[in-house]
C-alpha cells in the first residue's frame, strides 16, 4: 500500500470507480466511453483503476 491509501478519493477517482461498475449498460464500446467521458486513453484508465482497487476509501465507496 502506498501513502495515499487512506486518503478520501478525489471526484474523478469517484467517478472512475462508478464508471467501471456501469460502463457495460450502454451501447458504445468501453474504451471509447473513457476517452468521451474522463480525456484520458483506456491504458490510463486501466492503470488509474488498478491503482485505485487496492486503496481502503475505494473499497469504502464501492465493496464491489
Amino acid at each position: 500500500m502506498n501513502e495515499h491509501s487512506n486518503a478520501p478519493l478525489t471526484e474523478l477517482e469517484r467517478a472512475l470507480l462508478a464508471f467501471e461498475t456501469s460502463w457495460w449498460s450502454g451501447s458504445t464500446p468501453k474504451d471509447e466511453a473513457v476517452r468521451t467521458e474522463f480525456q484520458m486513453t483506456a491504458e490510463e484508465y486501466g492503470i488509474m483503476i488498478d491503482q485505485l482497487i487496492d486503496r481502503g476509501a475505494a473499497m469504502e465507496f464501492d465493496p464491489l
